[in-house]
């Protein structure tokens, strides 16, 4: 069943306005390996306010999406205003694209998220696809790189972390995302997954956190924009690395402890 191109360029109704908590904001950060800091929501949270304005999408009956076969493909955030505890977040949903590919369909959805004062806080685009009946995940492949501009690049910091056997529950609980292909491994493996995987969003996250290292505080991160290209499965070792660009952006590339890159085409912006 084929995506309703008609649809594109629908605008959303939001959801109802999210006002922040210490507790939620300081739960995100623990699910996403990130430090607490009180008075403030980290950046990456986000997502999560922007989720419900996703699921209108997603969920609305006339798109004809299938979630059982739907995968996160690239996410682009840029940031806005800082939000602080009890600011009221208000996000709007749009249908920007519906683009064919080789093994399904892709589905770019946009959401502008306002703080009480009407000020931006977040933009992101996400890029999101619907697999094809009977297909599995096309990034799923084992192929070494034969040229790898990546490399060529100045080196600026390599970090590894390690998903823990419990992330995606505790991202589940911090994001509100329940899908079962990152909780049950028998809907993982119908939907066509080697197992339960770790939510895109978490492991961006980390990739977040690690550029937010590699500034010690001297530049804020006003854009992350990432290439998700395999599943991140829970146990799973990451290494992100970052290089960076003529433009003095920052490339990013996570791979997995058997060397397959999870994250791909990955661009930080700072200052």
């Amino acid at each position: 069943m084929s995506l309703n191109q008609s649809l594109v360029g629908k605008r959303f109704p939001p959801p109802a306005p999210v006002t922040i908590s210490a507790r939620d904001a300081d739960g995100f950060a623990l699910a996403t390996n990130a430090p607490v800091a009180g008075g403030s929501a980290p950046p990456m949270f986000a997502v999560t306010w922007g989720l419900p304005a996703i699921g209108a999408v997603l969920f609305d009956p006339l798109l004809g999406v299938d979630m059982m076969r739907l995968l996160h493909s690239e996410h682009d955030l840029r940031f806005g205003e800082p939000v602080l505890v009890d600011d009221v977040i208000v996000s709007t949903a749009n249908i920007d694209a519906i683009e064919a590919g080789a093994a399904g369909e892709f589905l770019m959805v946009r959401v502008t998220s306002t703080n009480t004062n009407g000020t931006m806080v977040a933009d992101a685009l996400a890029r999101i696809f619907i697999r094809g009946p009977r297909q599995r995940d096309p990034r799923i492949v084992d192929a070494a790189d034969d040229v790898d501009p990546f490399l060529a690049l100045p080196a600026r910091f390599s970090t590894d972390v390690v998903v823990a056997d419990d992330q995606a529950h505790r991202y589940a609980d911090a994001s509100g995302d329940h899908n079962p292909i990152h909780l049950d491994e028998d809907a993982a493996r119908q939907a066509g997954l080697p197992g339960c995987i770790l939510h895109n969003l978490c492991t961006m996250a980390f990739v977040y956190n690690a550029v937010v290292q590699d500034a010690a505080g001297s530049a804020r991160v006003r854009r992350l924009k990432v290439r998700f290209e395999r599943p991140v499965l829970l146990g799973d070792t990451l290494t992100i690395e970052g290089r960076t660009n003529g433009d003095g952006t920052i490339a990013l590339r996570v791979r997995n402890q058997a060397g397959a890159t999870v994250i791909d085409d990955g661009v930080a912006e700072v200052g």
